[in-house]
């Protein structure tokens, strides 16, 4: 009898027990909540929000640190600044202080060059904060390696830095050193779009009395080019190039930047326009009217003879030969074949487009390295607004248009992988391709097949292994198969 009633009891229990389990696997399902947002961080995890809170989550949907945050930035070496309240922290990746929220506002944008893009955090080890109403430097530790004290600060580049304290603008090394001051340049100031490293060891500023335009700085503060406007000749800067283009008396010429923090001007001023920068140790310039390839002495490897001309990619240049006449060189200057066109593309995978001009339309066809036409002209910009000439192949496939400006795509043969029906499709990366159509967002491969049906209001994605998805205002993350990893 005593058995019995034990064994009673003991079923009892179970089954008890599995009614628990049952109910709360069940209430766990019911009861997950989707999330209202989710941002690409461009790392290996993922920003996300539910509600008013933001946590992380990584590239397999598995959430790493729970939403309660109020806002969080990208993981960069396993640390993020995290905000609670009005103050901003650190943590690791295991949601553990690093230091405590404590910092008024952590770099974003810079505010003395509002059109300069943050790329990244910590650069030269050091990451601009404001504390206790002043900017100052941390590292990634979170402790001070240059007090706060300015009144505005930019991120550092090469080891230099931008910023401000009372009036005074001025460039500051890793040690707190002042490389340059505002002050001591006459007619410079050291405000206005994309002012600070212009490349390696050069500074791009601005015209006191004429602030539109702008000019290269050394940073011993010697003013190297003529001041031109932001739609001038030189618009690009190029801030991880040691050789960087300058004009001088409307002429362009190249000056290095050494490693010892010397500059040397390697090819005085001379040119009349130039590529922005030198590719396969050669550059292509234009005299007069006039483009050949010169080194980097200054010497011409090739003599201008050209209307127009690409630089070096893969041995091979794109050369207008005349007007109408488009052709690829080698090194030796050598012609390798001419094509009646527009204009030619560089060469991708093997095929290059061939653009033709008539009756006011410019359609594009492909040909192969030994310039025979695989396609006569037949396609259209996939930009559709304008002309942009960025045909390009890519694991055997690329985004053309028809001539009703809908986007498809094709092989190197010409022919429809995926037929012309969309409004737009984003990037082609592992053969994936995003695309729209009626505002309605999709997934589809370079055989046609659906790995993620169109019926998204929104999908993007950093590396086309993983996407975000939206769908009315809740948001998931699906892999490149087409399984849910974080279910809306």
């Amino acid at each position: 009898m005593v058995i019995n009633i034990k064994i009673k009891n003991l079923a009892l229990i179970f089954g008890l027990c599995i009614i628990s389990f049952l109910f709360t696997s069940c209430t766990s399902k019911q009861t997950q909540t989707p999330f209202t947002f989710i941002r690409d961080n461009g790392g290996d995890y993922y920003a996300v929000k539910l509600d008013k809170t933001w946590g992380y989550a990584d590239k397999y949907g598995k959430v790493i640190i729970k939403p309660k945050f109020v806002d969080v930035t990208p993981f960069i070496d396993d640390i993020a600044f995290v905000k609670v309240d009005t103050k901003w922290g650190l943590i690791d990746i295991n949601d553990n202080w690093i230091v405590q929220p404590k910092f008024e506002s952590i770099y974003e944008r810079n505010k003395l060059s509002p059109n300069d893009e943050y790329t990244d955090r910590f650069s030269s080890g050091l990451e601009p904060v404001k504390f206790q109403g002043k900017w100052g430097f941390i590292d990634k530790t979170g402790s001070f390696v240059i007090a706060p004290q300015y009144n505005d600060a930019n991120k550092f580049r090469h080891g230099i830095a931008l910023v401000q304290k009372d009036k005074e603008r001025f460039f500051i090394d890793n040690h707190d050193e002042v490389v340059i001051s505002e002050k001591k340049i006459k007619n410079a100031i050291f405000t206005g779009p994309g002012t600070g490293m212009y490349s390696k060891g050069f500074f791009k500023v601005f015209n006191k009395r004429t602030p539109d335009k702008w000019a290269i700085m050394t940073r011993e503060g010697k003013i190297i080019s003529d001041w031109q406007p932001d739609s001038g000749i030189l618009f690009y800067s190029l801030p991880d190039s040691d050789i960087t283009p300058f004009m001088k008396k409307k002429k362009i010429g190249f000056i290095e930047y050494k490693s010892d923090g010397s500059y040397k001007v390697i090819i005085e001023p001379k040119f009349d326009e130039t590529q922005p920068e030198f590719s396969e140790n050669l550059v292509a310039v234009k005299i007069k009217d006039k483009w050949g390839f010169a080194d980097k002495a200054g010497n011409f490897a090739i003599e201008p003879k050209f209307v127009y001309a690409e630089n070096f990619k893969n041995g091979l240049a794109v050369v207008g030969i005349e007007p109408a006449i488009w052709g690829i060189v080698d090194k030796t200057g050598k012609v390798l074949f001419q094509k009646e066109a527009f204009y030619l593309t560089n060469f991708s995978e093997g095929y290059a487009f061939f653009y033709t001009y008539k009756d006011d339309e410019i359609k594009a066809g492909i040909i192969d390295m030994q310039g025979k036409t695989i396609t006569e002209p037949q396609f259209y910009d996939f930009g559709g607004e304008v002309f942009s000439l960025d045909f390009k192949f890519k694991n055997g496939a690329c985004i053309v248009a028809n001539k009703g400006l809908k986007k498809g795509v094709i092989d190197t043969k010409g022919e429809w992988l995926i037929q012309p029906e969309f409004d737009t499709i984003l990037s082609n990366n592992n053969k994936l391709f995003i695309t729209i159509k009626n505002n309605k967002y999709g997934v589809i491969d370079a055989y046609g097949i659906w790995i993620i049906d169109p019926e998204y209001a929104f999908i993007t994605s950093d590396d086309y292994n993983t996407f975000i998805v939206a769908k009315n205002g809740k948001w998931g993350l699906v892999d490149k198969y087409g399984k849910f990893l974080l279910k809306i």
